[in-house]
């Protein structure tokens, strides 16, 4: 199961530095939520106080992006 969210996480992590670049691709929504797969991973040395104060940077992203 781990690996699977590892591999899920990295695609995401590809699919968001892509929706950098490409305009059409929500980069921001689809990093956090590799983010998010990676903190569910056992392994995971995230905490969940990062991961809320990563979302709530990503969530300022987002609402400047459509500014």
């Amino acid at each position: 199961m781990d690996t699977l969210l590892a591999i899920f996480a990295v695609l995401c992590g590809f699919v968001g530095l892509l929706g950098a670049i490409v305009p059409v691709l929500p980069g921001t929504i689809v990093s956090f939520i590799g983010l998010v797969l990676v903190n569910l991973a056992s392994w995971s040395e995230i905490t969940n106080t990062q991961l809320i104060v990563w979302g709530v940077v990503s969530l300022v992203v987002i609402i400047l992006d459509y500014i």
